[in-house]
């Protein structure tokens, strides 16, 4: 087993990989710690870097593409998370964005209802607002942390859905519960 920190480490011409005081001493294509229960390793295998530990199954790796993989040994973007479908009622995150206190801001997962998933879910965290925009548009969609939605605007208290713009609506329009002023009209034409 190692120990100790590597004061360099580096790969050969032949692919190994080099981790002691001097990268001139025979470099091997991993390196392996143990200790009583686990072992952990990083490989280099054919130009990736793949960091293995506990029961020896890769958990990341670094593609000789650049992409990063966590939970897959073949990643096929620029970060590819692959972890086990949990169905188990209740919300599961792949991705937990936190500031420096350690405080969620921002999850990314999905919802199992027991039986298989459900939805999938992003969701702002600690009473904030979920903003969506564009570089055009930077606040394009807002959804407020009780459940409001703005589009083009932070919505007003009081309405679920708030517009500023104009809004185009095809096929049926239910409404119930119809609130007007005093002095307001709501008209139909003939089609409906």
């Amino acid at each position: 087993p190692l120990s100790g920190e590597f004061t360099d480490v580096a790969t050969d011409a032949g692919g190994g990989i080099c981790a002691s005081a001097s990268v001139s001493s025979p470099c091997h294509r991993s390196i392996s710690c143990s200790d009583d229960s686990l072992t952990h390793k990083i490989i280099n295998d054919a130009g990736s870097l793949k960091f293995k530990t506990g029961t020896g199954s890769t958990n990341l790796v670094i593609a000789s593409t650049g992409n990063v993989g966590i939970g897959t040994s073949s990643p096929g973007a620029s970060l590819d998370v692959a972890l086990a479908d949990d169905v188990t009622a209740g919300e599961h995150w792949y991705a937990l964005f936190k500031n420096s206190a350690g405080l969620d801001r921002l999850a990314i997962g999905y919802r199992g209802d027991g039986t298989g998933i459900s939805s999938a879910v992003i969701r702002a965290a600690d009473n904030k607002n979920l903003i969506l925009g564009t570089s055009g548009a930077t606040q394009a969609l807002t959804i407020t942390n009780d459940g409001y939605v703005g589009i083009g605007t932070t919505p007003a208290a009081g309405f679920k859905l708030d517009v500023n713009g104009n809004t185009k609506l095809e096929g049926a329009l239910t409404l119930s519960s119809i609130k007007c002023g005093d002095g307001k009209v709501l008209t139909s034409d003939a089609n409906g």
